[in-house]
C-alpha cells in the first residue's frame, strides 16, 4: 500500500491530538485514525465503499456548515 496523505488535527470532542492516514493500492483504500491518548484503528474498503463514505462526509460538512450557531 502507498501512503497518500497524512492529516493532523485536534479531536473536537476530547481535544486530543489526532492524525488520519490515507493509503491505497489497486482497488482498496485504507483509512487510519489515531488519537495521541486513546489508541487507533485502521479500516480497508473497496473504492465503491470509499466513494459512499466520501459522499456522506460531504453531506455532513454541508449540514455542519449550515448548522453553525445553532
Amino acid at each position: 500500500m502507498q501512503e497518500i496523505a497524512t492529516v493532523t488535527f485536534t479531536d473536537a470532542d476530547s481535544k486530543d491530538d489526532a492524525v488520519a492516514i490515507v493509503r491505497a493500492t489497486k482497488g482498496i483504500v485504507g483509512f487510519a485514525v489515531s488519537l495521541k491518548e486513546d489508541g487507533d484503528f485502521e479500516v480497508f474498503m473497496s473504492t465503491k465503499d470509499c466513494r459512499a463514505i466520501v459522499s456522506e462526509l460531504q453531506r455532513a460538512i454541508g449540514f455542519a456548515d449550515s448548522s453553525e450557531g445553532d
